[in-house]
């Protein structure tokens, strides 16, 4: 067996609809909810949108552009090329990492979302204008990334050409997916769900990529083994996660032993802090039930862009920042995902080589801790095997702590993987059953994934 402990499935129609429904609320004024209530009696806003929020939709639009696949096919390719690798004769299995993207443009003071009127019909009629928009944004986004692609000037004009061919395959296809996508929006939130959301709101990207993830996690009990995206600043996610329910069964959406979803995934850079008050009663939960959580400590992460870099992408993603959510919570089952980063790994690696601070020295001090993990996921240079290696041998103990992932799909933007996926398992194949799966199995807190699977 081998475990990729940190991939993720969502796709662009996961994005496109969430992108529709953030600029759903913010054309209606209740994005992210916190002036909502004054403007509950008012007339609903023009739909308009200003050029700080188009700058926003260019950068989602850069997120999930490239991400073309369904939930079910990102997870049929991955398996495909992990068969045709060096690892083919093993069976692999899959822990994908939701992600809440609805406040990515929002800072930390959201609060309870409004009752708010059924639109009318020119609200509609409006708020379709902005969807074009969208599509539009993201096909010029493509083109942009396709121009940017170096070479010789015959390559670079037969790129071009190759690039306008694929610009009216995607604007047809983003033109079907329009037109279908905002009646079905307004219909989907209010159609019955196979959870029980115990009142938590729901945005329509995540209730779909979750339903999404959850059929196939059935179809594939033992094989995918997801975990579910919580974010602080969604209004009573603690009940979902500790009252919500699978309708059909009664059972708990979230239970470590049985699923159908195994932990919880947080993603600070985002914009907020791992010990922020609101995920207190999260830890105290999944202390008290076993479950694991996963997280990202690697700079450069993709973060809130009200903020910077500086400050969402480093601060917040600081592995440091999790030090006192492990004082508070000891036995906390985490795992400090990426290692951060090969650069750091390899600082650590060569001997005084990483300073006080450092992210990967940080993380090896937070690996004493009974249940703290990290992954190497994301570490698609071949120099990252010798990096590891050297890094184990200078710290024996993090080889029982440390976990095999790809990062898919995001890892598929790199340009030093070049979306042969097959490479990157073939680079890492002759690693040992510890880092390839064992580790992960501990993680999870089980014996064998058959354990887990069934109740």
């Amino acid at each position: 067996m081998r475990v990729d402990a940190h991939c993720h499935l969502f796709n662009g129609r996961y994005a496109f609809r969430e992108a529709l429904a953030i600029g759903w609320d913010y054309l209606r004024g209740t994005y992210p909810h916190r002036e909502a209530r004054a403007r509950r009696a008012e007339t609903l806003p023009a739909l308009t949108m200003s050029a700080d929020w188009q700058e926003r939709m260019r950068f989602l639009a850069g997120f999930f552009a490239v991400l073309k696949g369904s939930c079910d096919a990102n997870f049929d390719l991955e398996l495909a090329e992990f068969d045709a690798s060096a690892m083919r004769a093993h069976r692999l299995v899959l822990l994908p990492l939701m992600m809440d993207i609805y406040y990515l443009f929002a800072d930390d003071t959201a609060d309870e979302a409004p009752d708010l009127p059924p639109p009318d019909r020119p609200l509609l009629e409006r708020f379709h204008a902005h969807a074009e928009l969208l599509v539009d944004t993201v096909l010029l986004h493509l083109i942009g990334i396709l121009g940017r692609r170096g070479g010789t000037a015959a390559e670079q004009a037969e790129t071009l050409k190759q690039a306008e061919a694929q610009m009216q395959t995607l604007a047809a296809a983003f033109e079907t997916e329009l037109h279908t996508s905002v009646g079905e929006m307004l219909a989907h939130l209010d159609a019955p769900a196979p959870f029980d959301f115990a009142v938590m709101p729901v945005s329509w990207g995540y209730r779909t990529h979750l339903e999404e993830l959850f059929a196939l996690q059935q179809a594939h009990p033992e094989q995918l083994y997801p975990f579910l995206a919580v974010d602080p600043r969604r209004p009573r996610v603690l009940d979902f996660v500790t009252r919500g329910t699978v309708r059909a069964t009664g059972r708990p959406v979230l239970d470590r032993a049985h699923g159908p979803f195994y932990g919880v995934k947080v993603y600070p850079p985002l914009g907020y802090l791992p010990d922020d008050p609101r995920l207190q009663p999260l830890y105290a939960y999944c202390v008290e039930k076993d479950i694991p959580v996963t997280t990202h400590c690697q700079p450069g992460a993709f973060h809130n862009p009200r903020g910077t870099q500086e400050r969402d992408g480093i601060l917040l993603a600081d592995p440091r920042n999790w030090a006192p959510v492990l004082a508070a919570y000891p036995t906390l089952r985490l795992n400090l995902a990426h290692f951060g980063g090969l650069e750091s790994v390899q600082a650590c690696a060569a001997d005084g080589a990483a300073p006080a601070g450092d992210w990967t020295r940080t993380i090896v001090g937070l690996l004493d801790y009974p249940n703290v993990y990290t992954d190497f996921s994301a570490f698609t240079d071949p120099a990252a095997v010798d990096a590891l290696a050297a890094l184990i041998t200078r710290h024996p103990a993090v080889g029982q702590k440390l976990m095999f992932g790809t990062d898919y799909v995001i890892n598929m933007l790199h340009v030093d993987l070049e979306g042969k996926l097959r490479e990157h398992f073939d680079r890492f194949a002759a690693l040992s059953d510890a880092l390839l799966a064992d580790n992960a199995l501990s993680f999870l807190g089980v014996e064998s994934v058959t354990e887990a699977a069934h109740p």
